[in-house]
């Protein structure tokens, strides 16, 4: 028997159209929950702890304290710097102006050393320990450091990025559930064709196939067309160089492969189990 061809321009362009709006607000969710994720880490990377020296450091034993900081698990590399007394009070002096510190009161600052901690090493517990670490093993009197925002700020960003991503993957369930009723219509409305084949003796293999390779191919499409409207808008949202951090990132890869996924293999799987009810119905309706 010849091959045959399914043929449905205004329906199939209809699907095309509602699956690849589909992609494009999963992907939207996918991409928030990324930046949401980044956004949070780099804040919590730029809180600056600061370590009191005691006085009576030399400017030669310095330089190995901070060497030591940089090797120390969980503080940030790069992030450890040298703060003088003078700099801490220009700084202060920078912020609140000078007639915020009366003249006969002298510097009241020590010598510091500013660091950051690594995202996932910024923990309460971790904090603590370290600070107390570094009083111990180093010249520091005290380690000061924003405990307040451990239990507020901390708390509240790690709950939003619990409730987006269970937000994210609801999404997606209902996202593939509406690509599977648009591929089931999409079938329903060839009814009256896969009949006609099966009253010419058509085995199911035979008729199922060109609408499993039609399937694959929409989902293929809209995955493309979702891609590249995402990527317009986010590259006009963000800019070059946040568009490229994106999409040449593990998450931004990930999520690129899963709308892939999320396209061909329910269009492919929800056009078969369609097919497969349509030639059930049409079999009974024939005897």
């Amino acid at each position: 028997m010849a091959k045959y061809h399914v043929s449905h321009p205004g329906f199939y362009i209809f699907s095309l159209i509602s699956l690849s709006i589909l992609l494009v607000l999963s992907g939207f969710l996918m991409t928030g929950l990324f930046f949401s994720d980044f956004y949070a880490k780099k804040f919590t990377e730029e809180i600056r702890l600061l370590a009191e020296l005691r006085e009576g450091v030399t400017d030669d034993e310095i330089a190995p304290i901070l060497k030591q900081f940089e090797k120390i698990e969980g503080i940030k590399k790069g992030s450890v710097h040298f703060v003088s007394k003078d700099e801490a009070l220009s700084e202060m002096y920078g912020d609140l102006g000078e007639d915020a510190m009366m003249e006969d009161v002298g510097n009241p600052f020590s010598d510091m050393i500013e660091f950051s901690i690594e995202a996932e090493w910024f923990t309460k517990v971790f904090v603590e320990e370290l600070a107390t670490k570094i009083e111990k093993q180093f010249p520091v009197t005290q380690v000061h450091y924003p405990a307040d925002y451990f239990d507020n700020v901390f708390g509240v960003l790690k709950t939003a990025k619990s409730y987006m991503l269970i937000f994210v993957i609801v999404a997606l369930i209902m996202t593939g559930m509406l690509i599977h009723h648009i591929m089931r219509l999409n079938v329903i409305a060839q009814q009256r064709q896969i009949k006609t084949m099966e009253l010419v003796g058509a085995k199911a293999a035979f008729i199922r196939r060109p609408f499993i390779s039609r399937g694959v191919k929409m989902g293929v499409q809209a995955w493309v067309v979702a891609i590249l409207l995402s990527g317009i808008v986010w590259y006009y949202l963000l800019g070059s160089s946040m568009f490229v951090l994106w999409v040449f990132s593990i998450p931004g890869l990930a999520g690129i492969v899963v709308l892939l996924c999320l396209s061909v293999v329910v269009c492919t799987f929800s056009t078969w189990i369609a097919v497969t009810k349509s030639l059930g119905s049409t079999i009974l309706q024939s005897s």
